[in-house]
């Protein structure tokens, strides 16, 4: 996890929804984005899973649940949902999962409103239908997170490892220009150029055999769930494309058949 400050800590998952959306309300900066921001967040919870201990993965990279128990409601209850079947599944399978079933936008921002950094407000239109906006409230954590990402793209010091995480994410989303808008629009290029360079650096830590092989295999984790996002938003981006709008079509849930604890986007 990040600290954002020090009486608001944020899980990745909290930090890359709140980096999606608009300051003033709360909804998607780029609707065209949705699809490929729900596999980045479902990455975002399976890497606060790993990162926190409890899920690891074995020899074959499949995600095996830990016998602590998440006390985050939301993670808790994709950790319930990996523990499920009889043969531990991979990154992959498990970021098609969770974007069904279990990281949807509506389930993560009562998570944000309960830590008080975003507003539910609540508005009548036509005086029939209830509209929700989040506005943002708390401009100092969401502002925290940015300074973070930008340090670490510009400095050349080590790393915090979980920041390194959160902009990788970051930038398989494709919201690296509604992040940094003015350095986008001076420098589109050299924004990705440098962004790249930067999630080749090492994290600080401390480098025993151990927590090399850690990295290692948290490195390995988190190039599987970018390949996700990247094979498994191809069909988006051709209906976007083709159709100059946003696709509606949900991931798959790679054969578990939903169940459990989730409802679908």
């Amino acid at each position: 996890m990040l600290h954002t400050r020090m009486e608001t800590t944020l899980y990745l998952y909290e930090q890359l929804q709140l980096l999606s959306m608009r300051d003033e309300d709360g909804k998607p900066h780029n609707y065209n984005l949705s699809q490929r921001v729900g596999y980045a967040l479902a990455g975002a919870a399976l890497m606060d899973l790993v990162t926190g201990g409890y899920v690891a993965f074995d020899h074959n990279k499949n995600c095996v649940v830990q016998p602590q128990s998440c006390p985050d409601a939301v993670l808790g209850a994709v950790q319930r949902r990996i523990a499920k079947p009889k043969k531990p599944k991979d990154a992959k399978y498990w970021v098609q999962v969770l974007y069904a079933y279990h990281t949807s936008s509506a389930r993560l921002l009562g998570g944000l409103v309960a830590k008080g950094v975003i507003r539910l407000e609540l508005r009548k239109k036509w005086k029939i239908f209830t509209l929700k906006r989040y506005p943002l409230i708390d401009f100092a954590a969401k502002q925290a997170i940015i300074s973070r990402l930008e340090k670490v793209i510009v400095s050349a010091e080590p790393p915090e490892y979980a920041v390194l995480i959160l902009l990788s994410l970051v930038k398989s989303a494709r919201l690296l220009p509604y992040i940094f808008p003015d350095w986008h629009k001076n420098n589109p290029t050299g924004l990705e150029e440098d962004v790249q360079t930067a999630l080749k650096k090492q994290p600080y830590g401390n480098f025993t055999q151990e927590a090399i092989e850690d990295a290692e295999r948290r490195a390995e984790m988190l190039e599987s769930i970018e390949v996700a996002l990247d094979t498994l938003t191809i069909a988006m981006d051709a209906i976007a494309d083709a159709v100059d709008a946003s696709a509606d079509a949900g991931g798959g849930d790679g054969g578990d058949g939903g169940g459990g604890d989730g409802g679908s986007h």
